[in-house]
């Protein structure tokens, strides 16, 4: 059984609902050499901490509070943070070339520079968000240990400073739980892709992609579409020493259908074909914004045991200024042998 739910406000200019838990595309205020310079001090210091950790720069072992390999542990996380901005800093500048230049290609199809779009489809990010949560917890683990050492093993924390690392190692606890229920999920579904039936997709049109993965679903209660587009904004809450600014992603629009199970998706089987109606308004994509506006499709699958989740960045853009345009193209392909389990409602 397919049900929908459509919500948007008409426009990109309101306050949206506030996406809880969700992973946000803008990872810091800054990009390209801004961030590689910002992120020297961290090396410098990191590499340091630990040539003293190590010895190998001197320092009079009464300077030294605690065990070297805290010492070695705390110069690691610097080093970590420093090399970690250096490659997002280093990644953005070889994108932004990138896509200056496929702009200069493609001059009349302005979404060529906005992302590194593919226009047969795309793949889930799966992997890296998996790569992205073991090193975190590595990290918040790292981070935790001189703290721990202090509290537990130093003989000298007090029963408050016990009380609070004892909460963050707690937190740390359900931090690896959940890095190993994602392995599952990688290892029991593979990587997702979604295949364009055109490129790009244009507002006030229809969205239409077949969605498939390498290791199929298996027996399902439950599939959920939902589309959505989001705006980040950077927010700033609290006061005084509490003041803190991140980035909160607000969905601005929402269409989402249902398949009701029981059934069955399995490897090998023809790919599931969506089909949304795109708003008019002014919801058109800026991912080169920071932070971003895009169009994003989520795929949920209530399975038994480990639920599958997954989530593609989309190619929606206005198309008023550039369709009726000389130059203008646009990509038409079919999907033999998709099975349809979506339609515009």
């Amino acid at each position: 059984m397919l049900s929908a739910m459509r919500n948007g406000n008409g426009n990109s200019d309101g306050p949206g609902r506030e996406l809880t838990g969700h992973a946000s595309r803008c990872m810091m205020p800054m990009k390209g050499k801004a961030a590689v310079l910002f992120a020297l001090p961290f090396g410098v210091a990191g590499v340091a901490i630990i040539l003293i950790a190590a010895d190998l720069i001197h320092v009079p072992p009464g300077d030294i509070h605690g065990p070297r390999w805290i010492l070695a542990a705390c110069g690691g996380m610097f080093a970590a943070v420093g090399l970690g901005i250096e490659v997002y800093g280093i990644r953005a500048i070889r994108r932004r070339a990138h896509l200056k230049k496929q702009l200069a290609e493609h001059f009349a199809e302005p979404w060529y520079g906005d992302y590194d779009w593919n226009p047969e489809g795309i793949g889930d990010n799966s992997r890296s968000r998996l790569v992205g949560v073991i090193i975190g917890t590595l990290f918040f683990a790292l981070f935790l240990s001189p703290f721990t050492w202090l509290a537990f093993f130093s003989q000298r924390g007090i029963v408050m400073v016990k009380v609070i690392v004892g909460v963050f190692d707690a937190i740390l606890l359900l931090s690896i739980v959940y890095t190993i229920y994602c392995l599952i999920r990688q290892l029991k579904f593979g990587r997702g892709h979604l295949r364009f039936s055109r490129f790009p997709f244009f507002l006030g049109h229809s969205l239409d992609v077949q969605f498939s993965n390498n290791r199929g679903i298996g027996r399902y209660d439950k599939i959920t579409f939902t589309l959505r587009y989001i705006q980040e904004r950077w927010i700033t809450r609290g006061s005084g020493k509490n003041r803190s600014t991140s980035v909160v992603g607000f969905e601005l629009y929402r269409d989402t259908k249902t398949i009701e199970g029981p059934g069955q998706y399995r490897r090998g089987d023809p790919p599931l074909s969506i089909t949304f109606d795109l708003p008019d308004g002014q919801y058109d994509s800026r991912l080169r914004e920071n932070p971003p506006a895009y169009w994003e499709l989520e795929i949920k699958a209530q399975t038994a045991g480990v639920d599958m989740a997954t989530s593609f960045v989309l190619p929606v853009y206005r198309s008023a200024s550039v369709a009726s345009g000389p130059h203008f193209s646009s990509m038409d392909r079919t999907a033999p042998q998709a099975e349809q389990v979506g339609s515009v409602l």
